[in-house]
C-alpha cells in the first residue's frame, strides 16, 4: 500500500462541451495498491453553468479506481489520517450531508456529481453528461404551517433521511436537471390522510420532454428516463387510496406544490399560499350503498372507473378571510360512469360531474398551476357530490328521463367532532340519491300516448342511506 499526498490539484468537471464543477488549489490524499488508485482531494471548489441547481455544502474530489470499498487508516507526517469510500469505480464530487435545491425545492443528503454516457437508442449517439445521484435523502413537500421542526401539523408529503432505500438520480444538461428520486415517505392532510407509502418523484426543470438513459448505481444499472414537459417536482404513488367523507378514491395518485391566491383573489402578491395539488390517474370511486360487500353484483348507486381527477388541498379561513389552521380538500371533474338503479344492472354514462368540499365554507380560489390559473368555486362543504343531467332510461320500452345526484355528507363526526377516527370518534355518513326534472314518455305502436313531468320548483325526489365509516 502506497499513500500518496497530493498538493496543488486541479480538475474541471463538465460533459466535455461544458463546464460544471472545477477544483483548484486541491489537497489531499491518494493509495495505490494493485495498480488501483483511491483518494480524496478537497481545495477550492466552483460551480457553473447549473443555473437549475444550487448546492449549499462542501464539495471534494473522490477518486476509486479499485472497483472495492476503501477503508484505510495510515500515518501522514506523524498525523493518523482516515480514508474511507464506497465501492466503485469513479472520479467524482462528493458532499455530505448537503442541501440541494432543485425545481424550487430543497432536498438534504448526500450527494455526488460524476460524468457518464447515455445509452444510445436508434439512431441517437451515447452522449456525455453530468449525473447527480445521492443518498440519504430528505425532503418536506407542502405546508409545514410555519414549524418547520413540528411535524404534526404537517400538510403534505415528507421523506425523511434515512428512508430504506432512499436514492435520487438526476441528468443534468445546459438546458436544466430532469431525473427521479425514490423512498419511503410519509403522507399527511389533518383529520382526512396519515399514512406511510413508497413513493417515486419525477423532477423536469426543462420546458420540453425527456427521452433519455443514463447508468446508475456505478453503471450496474440504468434509469430510462421517460418524463413529460416540466417544471415540475412531482411525487406519485402507485395504487393508492383516499377516503374523503366515507368514500374512497383509489387510483394512482401525485402531489405537487402549487399556489393560490390567498386571501386577497390576486395572484403574486404578498399573501400567496403554497397549496398542494393532488392529481389521480386510473381513479376508482363508487357512491351509493354497496350492500357491505366487495361485489359489484348488489350495488345500488353510480361508479366511476379509470378516471381522473384534479383535487386541491388548502387551508381553510374564518369569516375574516384569516387561515384558522384547519386544512380542506375540494375539486370538480368529471368522468365516465356506471349507473346502478338496481344490483348488478348497470347504465354507462359518458359524462358525470363530480364535486369535492370536505370544509365547512364556501370555496372561490384561483391556483397558479404550470404557469395557468385555475378557478375552482363551489357552495359551503362538507359533501362529495356526483351529479348527472338529462339521463335517458328505458324501461320495459318506455322512456324515462331525469337528472340524478348521488350526494356523502356527514351527519355526525363521533363524539371528537373533528373529520375522520374510529369506534366512538367515527363519523356518520349519508348517501343520498336525488332525482328532480323528472319526464316520463309512455308509448305504443311508436305513438307517444302519455307524455309526464315533475313540478316545476317542487324539489327534488330524495332516497337517503344512511352509513358508518
Amino acid at each position: 500500500l502506497l499513500g500518496i499526498a497530493a498538493t496543488e490539484v486541479s480538475l474541471v468537471l463538465g460533459d466535455g462541451t461544458t463546464d460544471y464543477i472545477s477544483l483548484t488549489d486541491g489537497e489531499g490524499l491518494l493509495v495505490v495498491e494493485n495498480e488501483r488508485m483511491a483518494g480524496r482531494i478537497a481545495g477550492t471548489v466552483g460551480i457553473q453553468n447549473l443555473d437549475s441547481v444550487s448546492l449549499e455544502g462542501s464539495l471534494s474530489l473522490e477518486i476509486n479506481d479499485t472497483g472495492s470499498e476503501i477503508d484505510h487508516t495510515f500515518e501522514v507526517g506523524g498525523v493518523q489520517e482516515s480514508l474511507v469510500l464506497d465501492a466503485g469505480s469513479y472520479l467524482r464530487f462528493a458532499a455530505e450531508d448537503a442541501t440541494l435545491e432543485v425545481a424550487g425545492q430543497s432536498l438534504s443528503g448526500n450527494f455526488f456529481f460524476e460524468r457518464v454516457e447515455t445509452t444510445p437508442t436508434g439512431d441517437e449517439a451515447a452522449e456525455t453528461v453530468l449525473r447527480i445521484g445521492g443518498s440519504n435523502i430528505a425532503f418536506f413537500l407542502g405546508d409545514d404551517k410555519g414549524t418547520a421542526e413540528d411535524e404534526s401539523d404537517d400538510v403534505g408529503v415528507r421523506l425523511s433521511d434515512g428512508s430504506p432505500g432512499s436514492s435520487l438520480a438526476l441528468l443534468v444538461t445546459p438546458a436544466g436537471v430532469a431525473g427521479e428520486i425514490s423512498g419511503a415517505a410519509s403522507l399527511r392532510i389533518p383529520d382526512i390522510l396519515d399514512t406511510n407509502a413508497t413513493v417515486s418523484v419525477s423532477v423536469n426543470t426543462m420546458l420540453d420532454p425527456v427521452s433519455e438513459t443514463f447508468p446508475i448505481a456505478d453503471g450496474d444499472e440504468q434509469l430510462a428516463l421517460e418524463l413529460s414537459a416540466g417544471p415540475y417536482f412531482r411525487v406519485d404513488v402507485e395504487n393508492f387510496n383516499l377516503t374523503l367523507l366515507g368514500q374512497t378514491l383509489s387510483g394512482n395518485f401525485s402531489f405537487e406544490e402549487v399556489r393560490s391566491a390567498g386571501p386577497d383573489g390576486e395572484q403574486n402578491t404578498t399573501d400567496d399560499e403554497v397549496v398542494i395539488k393532488i392529481g389521480v390517474s386510473e381513479l376508482n370511486l363508487f357512491v351509493g350503498a354497496d350492500a357491505g360487500t366487495e361485489s359489484t353484483n348488489d350495488d345500488v348507486g353510480i361508479r366511476i372507473s379509470e378516471g381522473s381527477a384534479q383535487l386541491f388541498v388548502y387551508p381553510t379561513r374564518d369569516e375574516d378571510g384569516v387561515a384558522n389552521g384547519g386544512t380542506g380538500v375540494a375539486g370538480f371533474f368529471s368522468a365516465g360512469a356506471a349507473v346502478y338503479f338496481e344490483p348488478g344492472q348497470g347504465i354507462g354514462v359518458d359524462n358525470v360531474s363530480v364535486s369535492i368540499n370536505t370544509s365547512g365554507e364556501e370555496i372561490n380560489e384561483e391556483f397558479d398551476v404550470g404557469g395557468e390559473t385555475v378557478s375552482l368555486v363551489l357552495p359551503k362543504g362538507p359533501y362529495l357530490k356526483l351529479e348527472l343531467t338529462a339521463l335517458e332510461i328505458e324501461l320495459l320500452g318506455q322512456l324515462l328521463q331525469a337528472d340524478f345526484s348521488f350526494e356523502s355528507i356527514v351527519t355526525d363526526y363521533g363524539t371528537d367532532g373533528v373529520m375522520g377516527g374510529s369506534g366512538t370518534d367515527a363519523d356518520v355518513y349519508l348517501t343520498r340519491i336525488s332525482v328532480d326534472n323528472l319526464f316520463l314518455s309512455l308509448s305504443a305502436g311508436g305513438r307517444d300516448f302519455v307524455q309526464a313531468r315533475s313540478p316545476e320548483n317542487d324539489g327534488a325526489s330524495v332516497l337517503e342511506f344512511v352509513e358508518g365509516d
